[in-house]
């Protein structure tokens, strides 16, 4: 499908930027406090966008685009009580790859906005988790390397993700492109126990710039 994209796409957008992600945590049957003490973290991802106009007049315009990215995903446990605090930090970096149908409206000046929604699908490629433990004052850290596949006896993570994604944003005519966008994940990508879930999530600031493929 990629390959076919780039074949027959009319414009290529580099991009990158910083991500904010989380992993919507939940155990058991009826929740655990351990859920308040997962947030999420700061990232990045770089990559690019294909697109293919399938019909446009003067002022609209409908997209296919698909994207490859290298993104950061994960999130940060943080609690402490009386003489204990823990914090560990999940730093997981997929491939996505994006899909949108997208509609784009020009203007006259020929600067464009536009709103693009689709599925995604994300592999896992390598991750730590950062931890530091400090009981009675003294600090113990250490970073275990992610181990990917679906065993809860002896992995940690899957490696396959997948979900809906929506972005939205503005195209310059001199090429500057600035979007917004957000991955809902559907599957539980834990694999550390049966009453874990953990499901990601991914917001997006982008800027890139966007160069024509077509005379």
């Amino acid at each position: 499908m990629l390959i076919s994209g780039v074949l027959y796409a009319q414009s290529l957008t580099v991009i990158g930027g910083g991500n904010y992600t989380d992993v919507a945590y939940k155990q058991g049957e009826g929740g655990s406090s351990i859920e308040d003490t997962y947030k999420g973290k700061l990232g990045f991802h770089a990559g690019a966008y294909v697109d293919l106009v399938l019909k446009k007049n003067r002022q609209q315009e409908l997209v296919a685009e698909a994207g490859l990215l290298f993104d950061t995903k994960g999130a940060v446990q943080d609690y402490s009580q009386a003489n204990l605090s823990f914090k560990n930090t999940t730093n997981l970096f997929y491939v996505d790859v994006p899909v949108y149908i997208k509609y784009r409206y020009r203007f006259r000046s020929l600067n464009k906005i536009y709103l693009g929604i689709g599925p995604y699908v994300g592999f896992g490629l390598i991750g730590n988790s950062k931890r530091t433990q400090t009981i009675d004052g003294e600090t113990q850290s250490e970073s275990i390397k992610i181990k990917w596949g679906s065993d809860d006896a002896v992995h940690d993570m899957k490696r396959l993700d997948y979900g809906a994604t929506i972005r939205a944003g503005y195209l310059a005519v001199s090429g500057l492109d600035i979007s917004v966008s957000y991955d809902y994940g559907i599957p539980n990508i834990a694999s550390m126990g049966e009453n874990i879930e953990m499901k990601s999530r991914v917001l997006r600031l982008s800027v890139g710039y966007n160069f024509s493929m077509v005379d």
